[in-house]
């Protein structure tokens, strides 16, 4: 038994065989502020493993039991500790020849001899007492460094767990960008054992030739710009593995800092060949359903104009017929550019005004005033069929039927989250509200309504046609262009 890590035993024991040095000893240094108590022979076991900062044991207390004792209890002390002994004797005695006869162990042992001056002895003790500090706070130390030492131990078992049961691989290079450390699943991924990379240029092994079989210098090499650059780098690359063959990665490059200085380069990759080919054969299944959609809609044109051939009906409304099918077919066109995923609004507009001369000579007759916002399908289809009916009625009867007429739409975000486009027409013939809703109309109102949970007003004002669309931006919008939300 040993004192508790973190306590520092100041206490002196004094081992003597005669009271009357007890006495005398113990009454000389209740003014020296040290803890000094008397020890009996028998008591030496426990007093010792107590914990004590010093021994003073005169001459008379060296018996047999006793020097059979103390090997053992100076045998069983920490590496780091020495209990200072300090032995009163007479001159010329021969108490140093029988202590280390009996304790060769002992190396911190002082032979005072008798008789002294009491401030002498009283010196002497706290010069042990300092040496017995100095010895904890070596403890201390070593403790300390063990701690740091079984919490790099712990962190280094939970890094290696963590690493080696992550599918993504992961690689730990140095300032000179080597390999240091490799997981299990970079082994699989490369083909590579750690002793084969380990202290080379990772570049040199995975990613020194284009497939095309130009080489790839290594200053040109992306993943490399992370440690001299100090900055995150992440993209896709395409690695060579140990077998040749050449295949797609995603990768995030990080510096490793230690003390604000970057001292090398994790990087973590993952392979993403499935990916890129199920991106393929989605993108292949897209442009099939993109052709057929734009068959289906040739036909229903086709078989609109076989069928109506020969029926009476005006050609006013076989050609309003076929300028919503072509609207239609247009903006299939921009969604199948997006994948079918987005429509820019600006886009979405410059493509639903384009047969009433947006991008012509009369492109000055449009003025478009609003951020772009990307659209999702559904929301992009119902808006530009709406501002195709609304074109088609100013062509016939509003701004767009005179020279001078002028149709300005602006949209925004609101606050409460609401997209708002307003179709504001100026410059044409005087307007006369209608005495019945035609069929554009009802389309832009209900399909609002019906699709998007948005609402159209349609104002028929004198100076011309004003349309206001709203729009619940979470069944519209899908992300907002770099100039922000307008309120």
């Amino acid at each position: 038994m040993f004192p508790d890590s973190g306590h520092r035993e100041k206490r002196v024991l004094l081992l003597t065989a005669a009271p009357q040095d007890a006495t005398a000893i113990l009454k000389a240094f209740e003014g020296a502020d040290i803890a000094m108590h008397c020890c009996a022979p028998g008591n030496l076991a426990s007093e010792f493993q107590a914990g004590l900062g010093a021994l003073v044991m005169t001459e008379e207390s060296m018996t047999s039991p006793v020097l059979s004792t103390l090997p053992v209890l100076i045998a069983d002390q920490p590496s780091w500790s020495d209990v200072p002994i300090l032995i009163l004797a007479a001159p010329q005695t021969d108490a140093e020849t029988r202590l280390f006869r009996w304790t060769p162990s002992v190396g911190n042992a002082t032979i005072l001899e008798r008789p002294m001056r009491i401030e002498t002895l009283v010196q002497s003790v706290r010069v042990a007492l300092r040496s017995r500090d100095q010895q904890y706070r070596l403890r201390d130390q070593i403790e300390a460094q063990e701690r740091l030492l079984m919490q790099a131990e712990t962190n280094e078992r939970r890094l290696s767990a963590v690493l080696n049961n992550t599918r993504m691989a992961v690689f730990f290079m140095n300032e000179r960008q080597e390999c240091t450390l490799m997981n299990a699943a970079a082994e699989t991924l490369t083909g590579y054992s750690l002793s084969e990379v380990n202290g080379r240029l990772l570049h040199d092994a995975l990613h020194h030739t284009h497939p095309d079989g130009r080489p790839y210098p290594v200053q040109d090499c992306p993943i490399d710009r992370a440690f001299p650059q100090n900055s995150q780098t992440e993209g896709e690359e395409v690695f060579v593995h140990k077998n040749g063959h050449f295949y797609p990665v995603a990768f995030t490059a990080s510096p490793i800092r230690q003390d604000d200085v970057v001292v090398g380069t994790v990087l973590e990759v993952r392979d993403i060949t499935r990916q890129k080919s199920d991106t393929e054969h989605l993108r292949m299944l897209i442009d099939e359903l993109n052709h057929r959609v734009k068959n289906t809609l040739a036909t229903v044109q086709s078989i609109f104009r076989q069928t109506m051939k020969d029926e009476p009906i005006s050609r006013h409304a076989r050609d309003a017929i076929m300028s919503r099918l072509l609207a239609l077919s247009r903006s299939h066109d921009l969604l199948t550019e997006e994948s079918w995923v987005s429509a820019p609004l600006r886009a979405l507009t410059d493509s639903a005004l384009q047969p009433f001369g947006a991008r012509n000579r009369e492109a000055a007759r449009f003025i478009l005033d609003g951020p772009d916002f990307d659209l999702c399908p559904k929301a992009a289809l119902v808006i530009a069929m709406s501002l195709h009916e609304l074109a088609t009625n100013a062509v016939k009867y509003g701004a767009l039927s005179t020279e001078t007429g002028v149709v300005r739409i602006r949209w925004t975000v609101t606050a409460p989250g609401t997209l708002r486009l307003t179709w504001t027409e100026s410059g044409g013939p005087p307007v006369t509200p209608p005495t019945h809703s035609g069929f554009g109309r009802r389309l832009i109102e209900r399909g609002l309504a019906h699709e998007l949970d948005g609402e159209a007003r349609i104002a028929f004002e004198p100076g011309g046609v004003v349309c206001t669309i709203s729009v619940p931006v979470d069944k519209a919008v899908l992300g907002i262009g770099k100039a922000g939300v307008t309120k």
